[in-house]
C-alpha cells in the first residue's frame, strides 16, 4: 500500500511544530528588549531560515528518501554528526509539548477570572494541574 502526502499535509506538519506560543512570546520579550529595532532582527532570523530552508530543500530534491530531515546533516556533515542533530531534533520535539501546555495556561490567565494560575514568573499550584490536564489533552 503506497502512502502519498498532499500539499496541505506537507505544509501543515511543519507549520504547526514552528506555530506556537513561541513566535508569541519571542515577539512580546524581543519589542520589550530592543524596542523598534526588534522587526530589523525579525527580518534577519527570516533571511536566515530562508537560507536553510532552502539548504535542506536542495538535498531533499537530490536524495527524495523518507524521514530525510534526520537523515539530510548525515549526508551533509556526516554520520557522527547527523546521529547529534537527530538526537537534538527528537529532544526538540520532546520538549514542544510542555512548553505548549505552560504556554496555554499563561494565555487562559487573563481569561479565567476565578482563580489565577500564572502569578507572572510560574505557574501556580492550580496552573500546574491545568497544565497538567492541557498535556494531556495534546498527548
Amino acid at each position: 500500500m503506497k502512502y502519498k502526502i498532499g500539499l496541505l499535509s506537507a505544509i501543515a506538519i511543519p507549520v504547526t511544530s514552528m506555530i506556537g506560543s513561541g513566535w508569541l512570546f519571542s515577539a512580546q520579550l524581543n519589542a520589550q528588549a530592543a524596542g523598534n529595532y526588534a522587526f530589523a532582527a525579525w527580518v534577519c532570523a527570516a533571511l536566515v531560515a530562508m537560507f536553510v530552508g532552502l539548504c535542506f530543500a536542495k538535498l531533499c530534491m537530490m536524495f527524495p528518501e523518507r524521514g530525510l530531515n534526520a537523515k539530510c546533516v548525515s549526508i551533509s556533515h556526516g554520520k557522527d554528526f547527523g546521529m547529534v542533530f537527530s538526537f537534538s531534533i527528537w529532544v526538540g520535539l520532546l520538549a514542544m509539548i510542555p512548553t505548549e501546555a505552560q504556554a496555554t495556561v499563561q494565555y487562559l490567565t487573563p481569561f479565567i477570572k476565578f482563580t489565577s494560575l500564572y502569578d507572572g514568573s510560574s505557574l501556580t499550584y492550580s496552573g500546574r494541574i491545568a497544565a497538567i490536564l492541557i498535556l494531556a489533552v495534546y498527548l
